[in-house]
Order: C-alpha cells, then sequence, then structure tokens
C-alpha cells in the first residue's frame, strides 16, 4: 500500500470510529443532532412553568413539553426521535399524562412505539 493509501485508509478508519454506528446509540451524527435540538429548547425555556402540555416543532421534529411533577418545570420529549436511543427526555424528571393524552398521541401517529410505551408509564394514576 502507498503512503497515500494508508493515509486514506486511516482518515476513513478514524471517520468511522469517530461518528460511532447510527445504529448502536453510540453517538451517531443523527443522535448528536436530536439530543442538540432538545438541549437548545430546554436552555431556551428553562426558567419557565407550565401546568399544560404543548407542543413544539423544531428542524422537523416534533416536541412535547410537559410540566415536571413537583415544580412544574418544563420538560421536553421528542416524539419521534429517529436515532438510538429511541426516547429522549431533558431535563429528567418525573410527570404525569391523562390516559386520553397518550392514546391520542398514539393513534395520530404522533409517537414512535418506544415513546409511546414510555408515555404510558407516566400515565396519572385515577
Amino acid at each position: 500500500m502507498t503512503h497515500a493509501g494508508f493515509r486514506c485508509s486511516a482518515v476513513a478508519a478514524f471517520l468511522a470510529m469517530s461518528c460511532g454506528n447510527p445504529g448502536d446509540g453510540r453517538e451517531s451524527l443523527g443522535d448528536k443532532r436530536e439530543w442538540s435540538i432538545l438541549q437548545h429548547v430546554e436552555l431556551e425555556t428553562r426558567e419557565q412553568r407550565t401546568d399544560q402540555v404543548s407542543f413544539r416543532v423544531v428542524d422537523e421534529y416534533e416536541l412535547m413539553a410537559v410540566p415536571r411533577d413537583g415544580d412544574a418545570r418544563l420538560i421536553w420529549i421528542m416524539l419521534r426521535p429517529a436515532h438510538a436511543p429511541l426516547y429522549k427526555q431533558m431535563p429528567e424528571g418525573n410527570f404525569w399524562l391523562d390516559y386520553e393524552q397518550v392514546r391520542a398521541l398514539a393513534s395520530e401517529g404522533r409517537t414512535t412505539s418506544t415513546v409511546e410505551t414510555a408515555l404510558g408509564g407516566h400515565v396519572r394514576p385515577r
């Protein structure tokens, strides 16, 4: 192998390792972009409090804001992430939704099955 051929192979190997495998959840470019979107919105709304669920679309991703249990701070959830991990929420914390809200999101096709399952774990006890 020539010196130039070795250099190209080394660069290709480095890029492959640094980008991660898009399907393995280890910091793929798509995963980084999705977290970046959530981080930006969370930082922008960090001081806001609410008692209502709301929605926002950022770069073709639909995000849902829910009030965090205990302090009503906004928790942002990406409804249809395309890259592992397939449930993304920021910041951490618990929240409650009504069963009808979760069912409506799922029936309208606004969530992935993974997000639907995660949201189902936050249905408000009756």
